[in-house]
C-alpha cells in the first residue's frame, strides 16, 4: 500500500460499477442525480447516463481529488481556477464552495449550467472544445 492509499483507503475499495470503454474504468452510478459529500459541503450533481459522454458521470477520481483538497492547509477563498473537461463541475462546484473564483469549461456545458443552479453555486462556465 502507498501513501496515497493508506491516506485515502475508503477510495481504494470502490467498486468498478460502470462499464469500459477504450479499456478506462469509470464509475456509473444508477441514479440519474448524486450526492457528494466532502467535509462539510455537499453537492447535488445530476448525471448523463451515455455511452458516448464520458463527462456525464462522477468519476472516482473527482471526488478522490475533493477528499484530497480538503486535507491540504490552503486558504482557498480568491484562488483562481480553470477547470478544463468540467464534465458534471464535480471539482470546480466543490473549488467554488471553498471560495475559489471558478470557470468550468467543456465541450457540452448544459450539464454545468443545470448542476451550478440545483446548487446555487456562482461560477463562470465556458464553451472549450480542447
Amino acid at each position: 500500500m502507498n501513501v496515497f492509499d493508506a491516506r485515502f483507503t475508503r477510495f481504494t475499495s470502490y467498486p468498478d460499477i460502470g462499464g469500459n470503454r477504450l479499456g478506462i474504468k469509470f464509475t456509473r452510478s444508477s441514479k440519474p442525480v448524486i450526492d457528494i459529500v466532502v467535509g462539510n459541503i455537499t453537492l447535488s450533481l445530476e448525471q448523463i447516463q451515455q455511452d458516448d459522454l464520458l463527462g456525464g458521470v462522477v468519476w472516482n477520481a473527482a471526488i478522490v481529488l475533493m477528499e484530497f483538497l480538503e486535507t491540504l492547509n490552503i486558504s482557498y477563498p480568491g484562488m483562481n481556477v480553470l477547470e478544463l473537461g468540467s464534465g458534471t463541475g464535480a471539482v470546480g462546484l466543490f473549488l467554488a464552495c471553498k471560495g475559489c473564483n471558478c470557470v468550468l469549461t467543456d465541450l457540452q456545458i448544459e450539464l454545468l449550467e443545470r448542476n451550478s443552479k440545483r446548487n446555487g453555486v456562482e461560477v463562470g462556465i465556458r464553451r472549450f472544445d480542447w
